[in-house]
Parts: structure tokens; sequence; C-alpha cells
């Protein structure tokens, strides 16, 4: 038997949940707990995280997790058994089925235990090359996810990282950012939702080690280990082509500040291309639209659907051009530049920070600034 604090055990359980899979045996989600380790594991994510706990073998993580979760006691004691793992909280006594060897007495089915072990040890921690990580590696990734989807076509699937350089695309987003530091001499490139669970844990990192087709991040107790995915049919060079290339109008165009709360009022009744017809849906390739454009010495910006429209005039001297654009996207991006160019053929725009870039398919047509006197 062990005793060990519940609030610290509920907290491990939690810190592996979103790698926790069923590791090829079928069935629940598991942690494992091996040699002082607890480890959630599946194709794209792993995460070990060292407590022990006293068990040896893999149990149902979320059964286990909402029984202690409820539970009020300060401490839990651990009994492992043969078949099974006891957990005893006060007047409350827990049993969870336990995989281990080959038996999984929790299911019909007997499963391989094993096959689980070996991917674990398809991690490769030992032979990971540790460095320090580079201190934007974590803001590169997550600014990186604004323009990726797992749904993209497929040669953009993924975050690739080249050099010092972060990339990733959807169907209708580019970014590219720079880290100013490599990790590694070979080219990576990640699965998008295993990097969107690595940036909501919110956890910060010290080392960074990449071993055969995983990348791995370390900080005292606890290591994430990302899911590589093959490099070999990602097109680096049209990639990189659409931003040295396609953007040679110096012209630099800013929106006024305080834009965002004006898109959220549009939002409800943004529909496909802005209002503006199904095909013009078709050829910009998102979900719904909003316009922008000046107008007698406003900004205006509209949206509409088959229930209604929505017109917002804002006061402002400035000019824009006759931009359409997914919401949602506008306000992201808004929290990092108000500034943007346009391509030669007027049908992406660019946001730039110093370290940053990230395009969008939008239409930009060039408009006139009408005066208040001149116009209707």
């Amino acid at each position: 038997m062990k005793t060990i604090k519940r609030e610290d055990f509920l907290n491990a359980l939690k810190l592996i949940m979103p790698a926790a899979g069923a590791g090829g045996l079928g069935g629940p989600d598991l942690v494992v707990f091996d040699n002082g380790w607890v480890r959630g594991y599946n194709d794209n994510l792993s995460i070990s995280y060292k407590f022990d706990t006293g068990i040896e073998g893999a149990v149902p993580v979320e059964e286990l997790f909402k029984t202690l979760k409820i539970l009020k006691t300060n401490t839990v004691e651990v009994t492992p058994a043969e078949d099974w793992v006891e957990f005893k909280c006060g007047i409350t006594t827990l049993r969870i089925v336990k995989i281990v060897g080959t038996e999984c007495k929790m299911m019909n089915q007997c499963e391989d235990y094993t096959r689980l072990k070996n991917r674990l040890a398809s991690l490769n921690l030992k032979k990971a090359e540790w460095v320090p990580m580079p201190k934007n590696l974590l803001e590169g990734l997550k600014l990186s996810l604004m323009a990726a989807e797992d749904s993209a076509i497929g040669r953009l699937t993924g975050i690739v990282i080249v050099d010092s350089i972060i990339l990733s695309s959807d169907n209708y987003r580019l970014a590219k950012y720079d880290m100013g530091e490599t990790i590694s001499d070979d080219p990576i490139r990640l699965k998008t939702s295993a990097v969107s669970n690595l940036v909501r844990m919110k956890k910060t990192f010290d080392f960074v080690g990449v071993a055969e087709r995983w990348l791995h991040l370390k900080k005292d107790d606890l290591i994430v280990s990302i899911g590589q995915i093959p490099y070999a049919d990602y097109p680096l060079e049209d990639v990189t082509d659409v931003f040295n290339g396609w953007f040679d109008d110096p012209t630099v165009y800013t929106m006024p500040a305080g834009l965002e709360k004006y898109i959220k009022r549009t939002e409800l009744l943004a529909g496909i291309g802005g209002g503006i017809g199904d095909d013009y849906h078709h050829e910009l390739n998102f979900a719904t639209a909003i316009n922008l454009k000046t107008d007698g010495g406003h900004l205006v910006i509209t949206a509409g659907k088959n229930v209604g429209m929505v017109e917002i005039r804002v006061p402002w001297d400035g000019t824009l051009p006759n931009l359409t654009i997914a919401p949602a996207f506008l306000k992201q991006v808004l929290r990092l530049t108000r500034s943007f160019r346009v391509s030669q053929d007027k049908k992406m725009v660019l946001f730039e920070t110093p370290n940053f870039k990230i395009l969008t398919v939008a239409k930009a047509e060039t408009a006139l600034q009408v005066t208040e006197e001149g116009g209707d």
C-alpha cells in the first residue's frame, strides 16, 4: 500500500489526459503507470509526468479521475493487486481493473499489454539529444495555429519547422514565424491537433529534443512528446515563394484602433462571402465574411445573409481598399497588428510583425477615398 495526496494524484492524471488513448488496445482511454511515471499515449501525442503511485500497469483514466475528483479526502491509499488496483479514500473504496502482462480483463478480448509498452518505448526518450529550447518556440507554434487545420489539403497538413522557420497552412491561410534559432538539422513536421493540445496546456519548457519520429519538450518532471508526420511531400518552395514574390506592392494599409468591437457586432449576420453571393464564397473558400470600405469620411463595415444585414459606419478619415475578409480571422490578427499589404492579384492580404507573417485569402479592390462633399 502507498499513501499519496489526492490533489497531487488528480493533478498528475489531469496533466496526461490530453494524450490518453487506448494505445492500440481498443476500449477506454488509459493512463499508464510505469516505473514511477504517469503517462498518456496516443499516436500523435504523449505526456509523461514523474509521479510515483506504486502501480505498474494501465487503468481506464476517465473513470479513475472522475471518481477521485468527487471525493473529499486529503489522501488516497493505493493498493495494487494482480488484476485491479484499489483506491481507498476514507469510507469509499474504488477498484479499477488493471491491464498488465498479456491480460486485459476489462474487455471481452485479451490484448497484449506489451504492445502499449512498445509504443511508449518508441518515444526513444533516452536517445533524445536535449538542447535549450528557443525562448519563442511556443509562441511560434501558438501563432502558427492561426493558419493550421488538420483538414488542410494533404500536402499542406501540419506545422513544419525548417531551420529557424515555423510554417503552417490550411486551405486559405499561410503563416511564417522566425524563431531566430534552430532545434534540428532536419525538417520537422508536426500534427496540428497535437500542437494545439500542447499550447492548451499553457506550460513552459526548458529543453527540446528530437528522437526519430518524435519532438520532445521537457521541464523538470514533465515531458511532452509530439509525433512527427512525414515531411517528404511538403511543398516548401511553393509555400515560401508566396511570401517572397506575391507581395511586391510596398503600400501598407492600417486599420483604425478599436475595430474588434465592431467586427463582433457583425458576426451573427456574417454570411457567405459577406453577403455578396455563393459564387464569391467558393472563390474565397471560407464560410463567412464581412466587408470593409471607406466612404465619406467613414469606415463602413457590412455583413449579410439571407435573414438580414448589418452596416456600421465608423467616423474615420483613413483609406482602405474595399476589403472582404473572414471576421474570425480578422479579430485574431488584430491582436497582433492593424497593418497589412495586398497581393498583386488582389486576392490575398498579408499581416506582418517583426518575426511573424500571416496571409489569408480575401478580396481587396482598390477604392478611392470619397469626401463628404463629393459623396452621395
